[in-house]
């Protein structure tokens, strides 16, 4: 790849969600080991993009899952930091005491007169004031209402459209007590950053005003922007600003609140969840329900009954702290914002505990038992066209480990008197009372009723569109059968050799198996037998007889 021209440049290669701004750059997903919760950080220092996994991910690996190089961490001489805006800072007197200056690539430095002309880039000596100070005084005075920004860039742009505006040097965190003293008797709106830093700064600025200014309120941005300057640059004005609901300090922080107390106990959180009538648990009884599938977020709201503006403020809170916390319980969609997903806290694979184990006892149609080693935890995928035979199929499954497996098996078509005919057919001497299996329908919140460590059969599933969904409809099987196997059917076009889905229903299972009328295709057999003699690749010609008995050739490749 050719060096990223651009520090922004290089973000791209990361997705856009989930994503935490840091200072002087942003943790992103790490693209060195299965991540879902953003770990990498990325960077920039000087004209240098520095790179830190904290699961460990040493730099070149990560480098050459981007298919880049060393070289392509250092940005062209054109990057190398320019000016990209000045804020000065004035005493009560207008005097100039300071300039807080804005690098591109993003970075910040701060500088005082000399007196001589130049600067000197230190604060030694000089005491930190609100942005445009004078002008803060001024609106005190006149009663003109006052908005307290996160930065200085958000602070101009809202001069930009007429409005009296100041923020604290230094950014998110900064806020110091001598800054309120400036504000005594103000008409003040505070508006906060929508991440969780930008909240957690305004509660903490919110706290120290409350007792000093005139009065006190809060605008936050739609969930839209990251923060005013985005809001206004998507074409809102000074009209549509003064148009949002003003929010009270004690609803802003007791909803905020919620996001920053690991127990949720405090006070304001429990007055808050008594207001709206429901809280967190009953979120997480929801994210439960829906197993490790992704939820849209209008689903929540319609189980909740979450209808006004303030009970959508407060569930905004309630997922930010679940998706938040040290230990994540929830993931965002990474294209998807309105998406959200279940985290599985069982990730560390345990290797050094467990001895080798022994390939399962698992009976497979064309022998494919003979050459495939099956293993707990396992998916095997068979996708076939119409009429092919797939619950011919799963019904000698189960028939060839009834006495030894105990089996769910899951149908989206058969009903119990076809289901009882198939039996019949394959099994003419054996009474209904004898087989052990259990059969269940696949409807809605059936991922939550799956057993663990059996076997499971899935005939068929069928999610729709968008067709990634069977890449998350299957990892949510996957993390639900425990040390099980899970055999799925999928449907199949005829001139394609992967199912519905395409190749995001081939990333998890170990065996698939392309069905066509008379022809299976091993397209993934990841344990073979015999590695010198491997299935993938291999055709295998078949007849059904009676529409439940197979009958089959040896599995050779095409053209032998």
């Amino acid at each position: 790849m050719d060096t990223s021209k651009s520090f922004d440049q290089f973000l791209d290669l990361f997705p856009a969600a989930p994503r935490q701004r840091i200072k002087n750059g942003y943790n992103v997903l790490c693209p060195a080991h299965n991540d879902h919760n953003p770990s990498l950080s990325v960077t920039l220092n000087g004209y240098r993009i520095l790179l830190h996994c904290k699961a460990g991910c040493p730099t070149p690996q990560i480098l050459a899952r981007l298919n880049l190089s060393e070289s392509d961490l250092f940005l062209p001489d054109s990057q190398t930091p320019t000016i990209e805006a000045t804020y000065q800072y004035h005493g009560e007197d207008g005097q100039l005491l300071f300039e807080v200056v804005r690098y591109k690539p993003k970075s910040f430095k701060v500088r005082r007169p000399d007196g001589s002309g130049g600067w000197i880039w230190n604060l030694e000596g000089v005491k930190p004031v609100l942005y445009h100070l004078p002008d803060v005084i001024r609106a005190i005075t006149t009663g003109d209402c006052i908005y307290v920004t996160e930065g200085e860039k958000d602070c101009d742009n809202l001069w930009a459209i007429g409005l009296v505006a100041t923020t604290n040097p230094f950014g998110a965190g900064k806020w110091r007590e001598e800054y309120s003293e400036s504000l005594v008797g103000a008409n003040v709106v505070v508006v906060p950053d929508n991440d969780g830093q930008g909240r957690k700064h305004a509660i903490r600025v919110i706290d120290s005003l409350e007792s000093r200014v005139g009065s006190l309120t809060v605008k936050e941005m739609p969930s839209t922007a990251k923060d005013v300057s985005e809001w206004l640059k998507q074409g809102h004005n000074q009209d549509d600003l003064l148009s949002l609901k003003k929010i009270a300090p004690n609803v802003y922080k007791s909803v905020s609140d919620c996001g920053l107390d690991d127990d949720l106990g405090s006070k304001r959180t429990k007055s808050a969840q008594k207001a709206h009538k429901f809280g967190v648990e009953d979120i997480r009884e929801f994210v439960h329900s829906q197993g490790f599938r992704y939820w849209e977020v209008r689903n929540l709201d319609y189980e909740l009954d979450i209808f006004t503006a303030e009970e959508k403020h407060y569930r905004r809170r309630l997922l930010s702290y679940l998706e938040d916390k040290d230990k994540p319980e929830i993931e965002r969609h990474p294209t998807d914002g309105r998406k959200f997903r279940q985290i599985s806290q069982n990730h560390i694979i345990n290797y050094k505990v467990v001895a080798l184990g022994k390939p399962l006892d698992l009976w497979l149609p064309f022998d494919i038992h003979k050459h495939f080693n099956v293993y707990p935890g396992n998916l095997l995928t068979f996708a076939g066209v119409t009429d092919s035979g797939k619950t011919a199929l799963a019904v000698n499954i189960i028939k060839s480990n009834d006495d030894k497996w105990t089996i769910d098996y899951w149908t989206n078509e058969l009903s119990a008197e076809e289901l009882n005919e198939r039996l019949r057919n394959i099994e003419q001497d054996k009474p209904l009372e004898d087989w052990n299996f259990t059969a269940k329908a696949i409807q809605p919140g059936y991922l939550q009723k799956i057993r663990p460590d059996i076997l499971s059969i899935f005939d068929y599933i069928d999610v729709g569109d968008p067709f990634y969904q069977i890449a998350e409809e299957q990892q949510a099987i996957h993390d639900t059968i425990g040390k099980g196997v899970a055999i799925i059917f999928l449907q199949k076009d005829e001139s394609r050799i992967l199912g519905r889905g395409k190749a995001f229903s081939a990333q998890l299972p170990r065996l698939y198996i392309s069905m066509d009328m008379k022809t299976v295709y091993a397209y993934k057999a990841k344990t073979p037998k015999d590695p010198n003699n491997p299935l993938k690749g291999k055709t295998c010609n078949f007849k059904l007889r009676n529409g439940v008995h197979f009958e089959f050739d040896e599995w050779r490749y095409k053209g032998d």
